[in-house]
């Protein structure tokens, strides 16, 4: 081992003094194997280790200086202190493990690390070329420093800045060395870092940060790459290894499990031009602020155990046809066919189409006490929990209107849902709602009316944000019992049919959802249910009728009646005869146009009037009428009828069509009126 590094010939008892005894079945003569796959090697004839995990690996001193804690150059003096003869060879100290001789150049920087009371524990030094070693004080050495920290309390960096911030329970961040902790601090936001970098997170570390409010932020480190073949390194499961992004998730889960709220904020996501190997300060040097990093903060999902890093690939995994199958869920249905248990969905229509009324209905269906269906669909009995973001007082008047029309003995009031009216942080409050409704039990159906009122970025048009935002709604579905998360949305613009129904907020938003239902209102009573994506087999289209209701209980504050509506599934007869009832009124109305000719002034309530439409207080009902028009405007494969300067008037088709109608009518009128002379004879 002559032209072995330093004190080669020591690397055999060296390691057994510092990591016991080695790996039996795996080690041999030449070389100790530790671990239970013997990931670290000690290379017993050339005085070399290597650990296959890390990536790390050296000679002697270098072993020592990394399970020992110790600087390369007090080595010699840790293996003399440890009964080991290595003479009074200084200069090893100085060359390493077989360096090219040149002697360590001067610290540039210090960072201390201080206790609660701010007393000096030990420092992380900062050299030039870039290396950091640490040390503590020590009087019984000539410069008042020793190199070795084993022993040492470990702190959090800047602890005594961090006592106030954790009482007043503000957002504290965690990043990846400790520049950048003074660069964040400098700019008004509280922050730490632990001594040693990635992988250096030590349990006790975690105490600190119980029940803390805490972000952490990883450096965008490449993947690793073996330091001896330069090959793309990997975990066990397949993942690659990328130190700043790995260190991000074990300290993160390290934080659950002392209960506090993690989030891992990826600047990267947000900021594709960061570099690799950027951190926050890179982040502030290109224009980042407080204000900002708060933004994103807002943002980003709670972490949570056993989820994925995002943007994090899949492992490998490859199986027989035995191993893939073996794998299947069979559908957890809520509402047969159509809504599964820990699936989320977006119901998307245009204001005014009934996605309320129909969300309510499915709550009502969900949470009452008796069996029902949705139309051939049988529905399954459990809790609902109604996220209340806009207009909660059209809510209330809605429930009590339907709940008016259920027979006393359903005892509506008895129903198995929860109302949580207002608009929150659904990501920021998502402990406080687990635990709250947790106290409850288990929930089946999450209702979120909408998705517009709980985003709370500045940009609907946005895949990051908007990404971000439905991982949080996803969310949702992690509460007590798994819950199926139903979340009403508005449409992108413009959309003018049913296959146009997208929630607004790009790709990304859709993408998160398991299935995008459509509500879509075809005329003044039928909405229509349906998708325009859906994970699972399809169904058939369902339609409600939307039914106006009156009660003594919807009075305004003078005591005037107050009218609401639901929505209520109907049958396909009862569909097929509210379309020829539909038909019928276009058909009267053509008849009543024609009769005045195109010359005759005509208004709305004339035709009313002509058709013999009114309410119960003699006023026309014109709008039956405009609805009517507009169907027979837009009627395929020619329009009926069209405006011009205000006035309603008859395509040629249109006329046509209403001669016909006009001939029809009169015969049906004249056999009517023989029927009726028949019955009165007799």
């Amino acid at each position: 081992m002559a032209n072995g590094p330093p004190f080669a010939e020591l690397i055999g008892p060296v390691a057994r003094l510092l990591l016991g005894e080695p790996n039996a079945k795996l080690s041999s003569k030449s070389e100790l194997r530790y671990g239970s796959r013997g990931s670290m090697a000690i290379d017993l004839q050339n005085g070399l280790w290597f650990d296959h995990e890390t990536g790390d690996g050296g000679g002697v001193f270098d072993l020592v200086a990394r399970e020992a804690h110790v600087d390369v150059s007090e080595c010699p003096t840790w293996l003399h202190e440890h009964g080991f003869d290595i003479g009074d060879d200084r200069e090893h100290a100085r060359k390493g493990n077989g360096a090219d001789g040149k002697a360590r150049s001067k610290i540039v920087k210090t960072y201390d690390y201080v206790d609660e009371y701010g007393a000096l524990l030990f420092q992380v030094c900062r050299f030039e070329p870039k290396d950091f070693r640490q040390r503590k004080p020590d009087r019984n050495k000539p410069d008042g420093w020793s190199w070795s920290v084993k022993g040492v309390r470990r702190v959090p960096y800047r602890l005594s800045d961090l006592i106030e911030v954790l009482a007043s329970e503000r957002v504290v961040f965690i990043v990846e060395g400790e520049k950048d902790v003074d660069n964040l601090w400098h700019v008004g936001i509280p922050a730490t870092t632990n001594a040693g970098g990635a992988g250096k997170w030590h349990a006790e570390l975690s105490e600190f940060f119980r029940s803390a409010d805490v972000v952490v932020i990883p450096d965008y480190d490449p993947q690793k790459r073996n330091p001896k073949t330069n090959e793309p390194m990997f975990h066990d499961d397949g993942r690659p290894v990328l130190p700043g992004q790995d260190h991000a998730q074990e300290i993160a889960a390290a934080l659950v499990d002392v209960g506090a709220r993690v989030r891992v904020l990826e600047l990267w996501q947000h900021w594709p031009d960061m570099p690799l190997k950027g951190d926050v300060s890179d982040w502030l040097k290109a224009g980042g602020t407080a204000d900002g990093l708060y933004a994103l903060v807002d943002e980003t999902p709670l972490w949570a155990p056993g989820k994925e890093a995002p943007g994090a690939p899949s492992p490998l995994r490859i199986l027989t046809k035995a191993d893939f199958i073996k794998d299947f869920r069979p559908p957890d249905y809520l509402i047969e066919g159509l809504l599964q248990r820990r699936f989320v969905y977006s119901l998307t229509g245009v204001t005014g189409h009934a996605k309320s009324a129909i969300a309510l209905l499915l709550s009502e269906l969900v949470s009452s006490n008796r069996t029902t269906w949705l139309g051939s669909h049988r529905v399954e009995q459990g809790r609902v929990a109604y996220f209340v973001g806009e207009n909660p007082d059209d809510i209330r008047m809605r429930v009590i209107g339907a709940d008016s029309k259920r027979p006393d003995d359903e005892q509506p009031l008895r129903d198995n849902i929860v109302f949580i009216p207002g608009i929150f942080d659904i990501g920021a409050m998502f402990t406080t709602l687990h635990q709250r409704l947790g106290k409850l039990g288990s929930f089946d159906l999450i209702i979120v009316d909408t998705s517009a009122a709980y985003f709370l970025g500045n940009e609907e048009l946005s895949n990051t944000q908007m990404g971000a935002h439905a991982r949080m709604l996803r969310r949702l579905t992690e509460l007590p019992g798994g819950p199926c998360v139903l979340v009403l949305s508005h449409p992108i613009k413009h959309a003018v049919e049913p296959t146009q129904l997208l929630p607004r907020g790009g790709g990304a938003f859709l993408a998160e959802m398991d299935g995008n239902f459509t509500a879509w209102k075809h005329d003044e009573v039928l909405v229509q249910l349906h998708y325009t994506k859906l994970r699972g087999p399809g169904f058939e289209p369902l339609t409600f009728r939307l039914e106006t209701i009156r009660t003594e209980r919807l009075v305004d504050n003078k005591g005037r009646s107050i009218p609401t509506v639901r929505a209520v599934a109907i049958s396909q007869s009862e569909e097929d005869q509210q379309q020829r009832n539909i038909h019928s009124d276009d058909e009267h109305v053509l008849a009543a146009r024609l009769r005045y000719g195109d010359d005759q002034q005509v208004s709305i309530a004339d035709l009313a009037t002509a058709c013999g439409w009114t309410f119960g207080d003699g006023s026309p009902a014109k709008s039956r009428v405009q609805k009517a028009l507009e169907r027979l405007e837009k009627a395929k494969p020619a329009a009926l009828a069209y405006r011009d300067r205000g006035r309603w008037l008859l395509t040629e088709k249109g006329k046509d069509a209403a001669r016909k109608v006009t001939l029809r009518l009169a015969q049906e009128e004249r056999s009517n009126h023989t029927r009726q002379m028949a019955m009165d004879l007799t």
